[in-house]
């Protein structure tokens, strides 16, 4: 059973009439399966498991992809400026890694699902650089972009951020794309394998 996964390079498709596939991550897995069905990602379902949305607090967050370790002279800058909340996806508290970043003015992430739980919450965020850590990694940054509408640019790098993060608005400001991920979000509920929700009543 397949629902909201996607692919990071073509395969052969031999394997669908063992499967069902109740959705795919975004529209270049579907292409590449030669299907239709609905699109998204499940962890944008992921603002349904907090009681309520944090106070947002201003901060910039940054959230690194598991394998990455921040420069020396990066991570320094930072924790001499308060602006900015450095978020670990490694943290055994995960609904903390989510308030978090809930709870940002602005997340920059080279981790998908960092941008993920970011547009979950509609809070604005930037893609950094994934440095080659993930095998055709931009693949499912845009097919995952793609499914909500998002206009995803190049990969900023990390020694970007803080001339980045000078020219942020001083307000929040929620995302453009956040009524299609609403969209997707109902999309994705509805789209859950009536099979599944059988055995778990």
């Amino acid at each position: 059973m397949v629902w909201g996964t996607g692919m990071l390079t073509p395969v052969r498709n031999e394997f669908l009439p063992q499967v069902t596939v109740a959705a795919v991550r975004g529209p270049l897995t579907a292409a590449l399966l030669e299907i239709a069905v609905p699109l998204g990602d499940p962890g944008l379902l992921v603002s349904d498991l907090l009681d309520s949305r944090p106070e947002p607090d201003g901060r910039i967050g940054i959230v690194l992809h598991h394998s990455q370790t921040m420069p020396a002279d990066l991570a320094a800058a930072v924790a001499r400026d308060a602006r900015f909340r450095v978020i670990d996806v490694a943290d055994e508290d995960h609904m903390g890694v989510v308030a978090a970043i809930a709870a940002c003015a602005h997340v920059y992430s080279s981790s998908l699902h960092g941008l993920i739980v970011a547009d979950a919450f509609g809070v604005p965020s930037t893609w950094l650089d994934v440095q080659g850590i993930h095998k055709s990694a931009a693949f499912k940054f845009y097919d995952y972009a793609l499914s909500i509408g998002r206009l995803l640019n190049a990969p900023m790098p990390l020694d970007a951020i803080l001339e980045h993060a000078a020219g942020l608005p001083d307000r929040f400001e929620t995302i453009a794309h956040l009524a299609t991920v609403g969209r997707v979000r109902e999309g994705l509920c509805a789209a859950f394998p009536a099979e599944i929700m059988a055995q778990a009543a």
